[in-house]
């Protein structure tokens, strides 16, 4: 299920790729979303792991994005750190999702 979220900047991205809270994520570099199927975006990320950083979030002590989301959407993109990091942080200035403060 692809969908699309406006950065601040007024760029559309595509999450390209969906899956249900505790389904596996592959191992390559991307950016996700946490949401709930018609609410609010959660939480928003950059990795270069997919896979390990979601594990991350779904042990974390916190249990925000875990109580706010139903599904992970993401998109996979090559390795360039400072590109992840750039969507990271329109698509949150954008979005502005409930369980991340502001950075």
């Amino acid at each position: 299920m692809a969908f699309q979220l406006t950065g601040a900047s007024g760029f559309e991205y595509e999450f390209t790729h969906s899956a249900r809270l505790f389904q596996e994520l592959p191992n390559a570099p991307g950016v996700y979303a946490y949401y709930k199927g018609g609410g609010p975006v959660s939480y928003i990320g950059q990795t270069n792991n997919l896979h390990r950083r979601h594990q991350e979030h779904m042990s974390d002590p916190d249990p925000c994005v875990r109580d706010h989301s139903d599904y992970v959407g993401y998109y996979i993109r090559g390795y360039n750190e400072s590109q992840l990091r750039s969507d990271e942080r329109d698509l949150i200035a954008g979005v502005r999702p409930v369980c991340q403060s502001d950075r």
